[in-house]
């Protein structure tokens, strides 16, 4: 089938995005899994940081810097403030046969009543929400 749209179940980001971005989704769709913790790149905590720039650099200076900052604390790390992509809850309403939705990472908008009443498992690993 070429329209995602029309497949039971969807694995494939880009043919999820484009039935979510375009509201393709119909009663066929029966399953979704959309995770999106698969990062391309790790940044480096600042502790490990500065425990590499004391091996790379052993000195007084670098031992100084170093013992300061575990004392002391290293900087704050910023946590991302929300998921990694956001989706409105809209295109979700024509799948009225949704059963299983697997979204990681991922923030819905939107009322989250407006999910079909089908749905029977709801993995949501990251989820943005204190209370559902």
């Amino acid at each position: 089938l070429e329209d995602p749209g029309m497949r039971s179940r969807l694995w494939d980001r880009g043919e999820i995005m484009t039935v979510l971005d375009y509201m393709k989704g119909t009663a066929s769709i029966q399953g979704i899994v959309f995770d999106f913790k698969k990062k391309l790149a790790r940044d480096p905590s600042a502790e490990y940081i500065a425990s590499r720039n004391l091996y790379d650099n052993p000195g007084i200076k670098s031992c100084f810097k170093y013992l300061k900052n575990k004392i002391l604390g290293f900087p704050a790390e910023e946590k991302p403030k929300s998921s990694e992509i956001t989706i409105p809850v809209d295109p979700f309403v024509r799948m009225t046969k949704l059963r299983l939705l697997q979204i990681n990472h991922v923030e819905l908008k939107g009322d989250l009543s407006l999910l079909p009443s089908e749905l029977k498992w709801l993995q949501w690993k990251g989820c943005p929400l204190e209370t559902l």
